[in-house]
């Protein structure tokens, strides 16, 4: 009796589950990303205050700067694009998972309603 309950229960909230799990896995992977990203970001903006302090006129400095903020403006693009792409991914997991959940609700209440009829 117990055992069966106990499957009964996992069944029903085995969706949740899944959604919990898609959570976990996102959040995982962007905060892999982001801490991917800040290390990259700290590491350019110790290298770009090195290159405006050993920069020999105003022109170079301006010009390094310039580089420095296009390259930091492609990564942040970069690494926003990554970010909806992870995004996209776990709203069309969990779209399926509550697709799938529909689904079977809707055929348990066919079925109920049946023998409801009978």
């Amino acid at each position: 009796m117990y055992k069966t309950a106990f499957e009964d229960i996992k069944k029903v909230y085995q969706p949740m589950i899944e959604l919990g799990e898609i959570g976990k896995k996102t959040a995982e992977t962007m905060l892999k990303e982001y801490s991917e990203y800040s290390r990259e970001l700290v590491s350019s903006s110790i290298n770009q205050a090195k290159q405006l302090a050993s920069a020999k006129d105003i022109v170079a400095a301006f010009d390094a700067q310039a580089v420095y903020a296009k390259n930091l403006d492609s990564k942040f693009v970069s690494n926003a694009q990554k970010q909806m792409g992870l995004m996209l991914e776990a709203r069309d997991a969990s779209s399926k998972v509550f697709d799938e959940l529909s689904d079977a609700y809707s055929s348990a209440m066919k079925s109920w309603m049946t023998q409801f009829k009978a």
